[in-house]
């Protein structure tokens, strides 16, 4: 008896095309970039589990974890979220217009052995600083501390400090000598030449 199925049997076929891709510039990509908040998650999740090594420009935008406006950040940064060996340059400032009490421009240094921001706080083992500041008055910062950082709107540090300053910075006013002295204003704060302790008021306008 002859199977009629294999007369319907169709031949199989294979379609063969060229894609045409056009791989846009440089300017046209980041023209027409646009910042995927789940992407960038996903590739933060991947790399969790790995110790890596950051680095880069940090420009005052959302992902920038540096302490200055302007500047770059090296450092070792692990698993929780710990910086190693972090070291810090750049500058700070505030320029608001008609506010000439507010207006100040910072350049500095700062490195620690270990560096941790969380949600309530941060902390800062074995670290040092030294920057100039300069607007309504001047300002010198030279320590070298055991321990620094703060929790909620509370500030402190525990080392050797030379600061040395006459000037309004943050909407505070600064006067010290040696690492001795106070700070008055959106931040209170008692200063010696062996640590500070204060409160930044600051913390509870961000809320």
């Amino acid at each position: 008896m002859t199977n009629n199925n294999n007369l319907y049997e169709l031949p199989k076929t294979e379609i063969v095309q060229e894609l045409k891709t056009e791989i846009p510039s440089f300017e046209e990509f980041t023209n027409s970039y646009e910042y995927d908040e789940n992407i960038a998650n996903s590739y933060h999740l991947e790399n969790q589990d790995q110790e890596q090594q950051g680095y880069g420009p940090c420009v005052n935008d959302k992902n920038c974890d540096c302490d200055y406006i302007l500047g770059r950040e090296i450092y070792l940064k692990d698993k929780n979220g710990v910086k190693w060996f972090n070291t810090q340059l750049g500058i700070d400032g505030s320029i608001v217009p008609n506010e000439y009490p507010n207006q100040w421009a910072e350049a500095g240094l700062s490195t620690s052995v270990m560096n941790y921001k969380g949600s309530v706080g941060g902390v800062k083992v074995v670290s040092g600083n030294l920057g100039v500041c300069a607007g309504n008055g001047v300002g010198v910062e030279a320590n070298i501390n055991l321990v620094e950082g703060d929790v909620g709107p509370f500030v402190g540090s525990l080392g050797v400090s030379a600061n040395t300053s006459a000037n309004i910075k943050d909407r505070s006013l600064n006067l010290n000598a040696g690492g001795w002295g106070v700070t008055v204003g959106r931040k209170v704060a008692v200063n010696t030449s062996f640590g500070s302790v204060g409160i930044d008021f600051g913390f509870f306008m961000k809320k």
